[in-house]
């Protein structure tokens, strides 16, 4: 009994560190939280973190439309 126990709380651990690790830096992408599961499926993770690496992030797009609405310009620091 003790043996399936140790089994199952390793296994428990071993699927929560990929939410726990990649969730926030999904968040700050500009995904979902649940983007992290997919890293639990085998296969499919390595996609996964393919397509994360090469998309436009939706942060980046959000960067980019700001730049875009302040004429370009650098934010200006301090009293001015």
């Amino acid at each position: 009994m003790g043996d399936i126990l140790l089994l199952a709380l390793v296994a428990v651990a071993v699927l929560a560190i990929p939410v726990v690790v990649f969730g926030p830096v999904a968040v700050k992408a500009g995904f979902s939280r649940w983007w992290s599961l997919v890293l639990i499926l085998p296969f499919v993770n390595l996609f996964a973190i393919w397509l994360f690496a090469f998309i436009e992030w939706p942060a980046e797009k959000d960067a980019a439309a700001t730049d875009e609405g302040d004429g370009g310009q650098p934010p200006r620091l301090g009293k001015g």
